[in-house]
């Protein structure tokens, strides 16, 4: 079974349509993949899927500025 972390990476790469292996920990959504808001909205709406939770928008919003920060609010949700 793949790693939460693989999980989200697999998920942003294929939103951004960008090489998985480019993605890290500490890439920036914004400024190294140069995500926008509607590729946050629908990179939450996938990860939703993937991991049968619930985002609020206050929390895609808020919280998500580095990969890093999506693994441990994932990892959060999913041991509540």
């Amino acid at each position: 079974m793949k790693s939460v972390k693989d999980r989200v990476c697999a998920i942003i790469a294929k939103v951004l349509a960008v090489d998985e292996a480019d993605i890290l920990l500490g890439s920036h959504l914004e400024i190294e993949l140069n995500a926008d808001s509607i590729d946050a909205i629908e990179i939450a709406m996938e990860l939703e899927k993937e991991f049968d939770i619930i985002i609020p928008d206050e929390d895609l919003f808020k919280r998500w500025t580095l990969v890093g920060d999506i693994v441990d609010y994932i990892q959060r949700r999913i041991t509540e």
